[in-house]
């Protein structure tokens, strides 16, 4: 039986989970559709860009990547100490750079003083903010919801663009440690996580995948590397 989303995430067992979003209606995110002959490589980039421009708004790194033709893969660690110690006016600051927040807000911001009253919707609108930041439902919501638009809007076309809502597991609970490097390798890591030494015979790896943009990084190529 499905578990509710709510169900699906405790950050007591772990804070690394693995989300992957689909398209419908033979859709594209990368690549040429051999049928029509248009060409969809500019996608990865809004995906790519959106992607790392959220993961500085929400308490949510993101740890891996990687786009295909019609879905993408992101693996995420959701800070959740991060938000915690967010101030109320840093949580304000970051939810409205994605909406306009309330009135209560935008006054905090502009100084003006609030009454009592006022001052309690404030906080609990603030806290529930707070909770949001470090939700990875929201932030495949906004990311989704962005591209869909511009998909739309390019295709001229008004219908679904994503096969309902993302799904996501957690990452470390059911995948060997084997195939969760090599997975983690294959498109991109955080710069703690130090690329092992391969033999020199590596496969090219497609410009699209995180890998590709880790491993171009002249921080990472001249770090210390270590055997795991």
């Amino acid at each position: 039986m499905p578990k509710p989303r709510y169900a699906q995430v405790s950050l007591e067992a772990t804070p690394y989970y693995h989300c992957v979003s689909r398209c419908v209606r033979r859709a594209f995110l990368c690549g040429s559709d051999q049928l029509s002959g248009n060409s969809y490589e500019h996608r990865r980039q809004w995906i790519e860009d959106k992607l790392l421009k959220l993961a500085g708004v929400f308490a949510v790194d993101v740890c891996a990547y990687a786009i295909m033709s019609n879905h993408y893969h992101v693996v995420f660690f959701i800070d959740r100490e991060k938000a915690e110690n967010w101030s109320q006016e840093k949580v304000i600051h970051q939810w409205h750079q994605l909406f306009s927040g309330t009135l209560f807000s935008q006054r905090f911001l502009k100084g003006e003083t609030l009454s009592q009253a006022e001052q309690r919707l404030l906080d609990k609108t603030v806290e529930e903010w707070r909770k949001r930041l470090m939700d990875i439902s929201w932030f495949m919501r906004v990311l989704n919801e962005f591209i869909a638009r511009q998909a739309n809007f390019e295709d001229n076309y008004t219908g679904r663009f994503w096969e309902g809502r993302s799904s996501h597991k957690p990452y470390w609970m059911n995948q060997p440690w084997r195939r969760v490097w090599r997975m983690l390798t294959s498109t991109r890591f955080g710069p703690v996580w130090p690329i092992p030494p391969r033999p020199l015979t590596i496969p090219a790896f497609r410009n699209d995948s995180a890998r590709h943009r880790r491993s171009h990084s002249p921080i990472i190529r001249n770090s210390k590397k270590n055997d795991c």
